[in-house]
């Protein structure tokens, strides 16, 4: 995921952007840091302004050829603030402002759904197979069959299968929030 560090990236801009470093400086920076794809792609803008390609259509292409909702929005608004000559600290400061908010919100919602899962997880490893066995003890009594170990054995089964099923989809509903 291209958007995993983003955010310690604008960071990262906004710290050397503040003290004075041009964005074309902070932006070799980043490419040297070890930021994973993030570095990757700040090299390939770097060695395009090296070229004689302007910041701003580097930016440009940056926005159209990726695929990160958040990294296009990002290079759209560095390049517009570059074009206009607007103060690029205020850019990056709201761009990590957004996408703090993003994250946050993102946290809020996967808290209030796992609530309801963490619930259904309960139910099903502790007041199910608790009130199955008993009614598998009194119902057996009076249909007149036995319970064996066989049968205590595949209710155990069938809710460990359920358990891990519930823990698995709770799993893959967590949010990614590192951008």
């Amino acid at each position: 995921m291209i958007e995993k560090n983003l955010v310690f990236v604008l960071k990262d801009l906004l710290l050397q952007v503040s003290s004075g470093i041009g964005l074309y400086n902070a932006m070799v920076t980043v490419s040297k840091s070890n930021y994973g794809e993030m570095s990757l792609e700040f090299e390939k803008l770097a060695k395009k302004v090296n070229t004689g390609v302007s910041i701003e259509s580097t930016l440009e292409t940056l926005s159209v050829r990726t695929k990160s909702d958040y990294l296009k929005r990002t290079s759209w608004q560095l390049m517009n603030a570059v074009k206009a000559g607007a103060s690029l600290r205020e850019a990056l400061r709201t761009l990590i402002l957004e996408l703090n908010n993003v994250q946050h919100v993102r946290i809020s919602n996967y808290a209030k759904e796992l609530n309801l899962w963490s619930l259904l997880y309960m139910l099903f490893s502790v007041a199910i197979p608790t009130m199955g066995f008993v009614m598998l003890v009194v119902l057996g009594s009076f249909a007149g069959f036995d319970v064996t170990p066989k049968t205590f054995i595949i209710f155990i089964l069938i809710d460990v299968f359920i358990q891990v099923a519930i823990i698995g989809f709770i799993k893959s509903r967590r949010p990614v929030v590192q951008f």
